[in-house]
């Protein structure tokens, strides 16, 4: 479940931007951001999330299912066509092939 996910590759650094117009000078790049971001990924503890899921899980009777992570936010659940276009934003997914929409209500 949470083996897929990568936080080594989350959490990478945000590389410098020079400033074309002062040599040895850089531009702001948004790392002071991304420190932030990083620190809460980092302090979830995703191995203690996963242990107590499947812990839970032994008890319910139910399953943990691993997937990968590629591309879901743009399959369609309905006809499984993989499209970016189907995601208008983050909490708009319309698809292209099917019309099957995921909205908030």
């Amino acid at each position: 479940m949470f083996g897929a996910i990568k936080t080594k590759n989350m959490t990478a650094g945000v590389e410098p931007r020079p400033d074309p117009e002062q040599p040895g000078a850089f531009l702001p790049n948004g790392a002071a951001a991304k420190i932030g971001l990083n620190r809460s990924i980092l302090d979830k503890g995703w191995y203690r999330i996963e242990l107590a899921t499947r812990s839970r899980v032994r008890y319910t009777g139910t399953c943990v299912i691993t997937v990968n992570p590629a591309y879901t936010s743009q399959a369609c659940n309905v006809c499984k066509v993989v499209d970016r276009k189907s995601r208008e934003s983050q909490a708009v997914f319309l698809c292209t092939s099917c019309k099957h929409t995921n909205t908030p209500t």
